[in-house]
């Protein structure tokens, strides 16, 4: 005879709180793996935890799947100042969630403190307008960059914030999955246009060089010239290659100054958007005399405490790794150029 066996099990439901999310730094890859039990056709909401069982975000299904699908979540918390690429902040918490489902609702959960950080950096933020720019790869990024591929900006939803007012989520619709870095809508999609801007001198001739790796809404470059590298003309206007103004792919653009004045040409670009919205590129310097050695030309501004631009000299066309170094002569960061 079958005996049927009864448990009494309690379950605790508390109001979130800044407690319950993760804490996980440097894109920790310790998460636990959602359990399916078999039930492909599942459409309620899956919490993604880090080993610890803390909240990194909820993904919903509304079409139904397998629960274990998502085989990867990690998360990336930001300590120093609000991070910025091209002019445009983003939140100091970001995330990387991997998963082969399409057309997922995501909620992702952040500190207030966060969002206060953002919007102090970026007037333009609002709790309302803040969305998702979501970047190709399959492994976690810590900071936003052009070179790591494609980026897509997702509009929220919904958003919510916890009764204490310490924590707050916004929830976004995506096509796939990949890496995820929080920005204000304003700007559209995080700015990936340009990679990289060079010039040389050939014979009489300054040939510009540039590169973009995405473009949202591109109307084109303006192309700007000064002999002392503070006052600026517009000597010509590149329109975009981009269909419409909008691209995934790696665009090449070129443009000769035929008639450069004076013995040394600083260039500038400042791409423009359909809506007139603009931002410069960083400067270059050609010089009639060509350098015999590789040396930094110039440094600006000085003291900085975020972008600097470092101009190069160089006799050849190449590329170039460019050390920085702490107080202690100890290597701190290395970044390749095109020159």
């Amino acid at each position: 005879m079958a005996v049927l066996q009864t448990e009494t099990f309690c379950i605790a439901v508390d109001e979130l709180d800044n407690s319950m999310l993760s804490a996980n730094t440097a894109c920790a890859n310790s998460f636990q793996t959602p359990v399916s039990n078999l039930n492909n056709t599942y459409t309620g909401w899956v919490p993604l935890l880090d080993a610890s069982s803390k909240l990194i975000a909820m993904v919903r299904n509304g079409a139904g799947g397998d629960a274990s699908s998502y085989t990867l979540t990690s998360q990336n918390i930001n300590t120093a100042p609000v991070r910025s690429s091209n002019v445009t902040y983003y939140l100091d918490r970001n995330y990387l969630i991997n998963s082969t489902a399409t057309n997922v609702q995501v909620k992702f959960f952040f500190l207030t403190s966060e969002l206060n950080g953002l919007m102090a950096a970026d007037p333009t933020v609002t709790f309302s307008n803040i969305g998702a720019s979501r970047q190709g790869g399959t492994t976690c990024t810590a900071d936003f960059s052009p070179l790591n591929g494609w980026t897509t900006f997702l509009s929220q939803n919904s958003n919510g914030i916890s009764t204490d007012g310490l924590v707050r989520w916004i929830e976004v619709t995506t096509p796939s999955f990949s890496n995820f870095f929080l920005k204000g809508a304003l700007g559209g999609p995080l700015p990936t246009n340009l990679v990289a801007f060079s010039g040389q001198k050939e014979g009489s001739v300054n040939k510009l060089r540039w590169i973009t790796a995405t473009e949202s809404n591109n109307l084109g470059f303006e192309v700007q010239r000064s002999t002392d590298g503070i006052n600026y003309t517009v000597i010509s206007f590149v329109n975009t290659l981009a269909m419409g103004g909008n691209s995934n792919d790696i665009l090449n653009y070129n443009y000769a100054d035929n008639n450069p004045p004076g013995s040394k040409q600083y260039y500038r670009l400042r791409q423009i958007d359909v809506d007139n919205h603009s931002k410069f590129s960083n400067i270059i310097l050609i010089k009639d005399n060509k350098a015999l050695t590789l040396a930094i030309a110039g440094l600006f501004p000085n003291p900085a405490t975020g972008l600097i631009n470092i101009m190069l000299e160089a006799p050849l066309h190449e590329n170039v790794t460019l050390l920085i170094m702490d107080a202690a002569g100890q290597n701190s960061n290395s970044e390749n150029y095109e020159y």
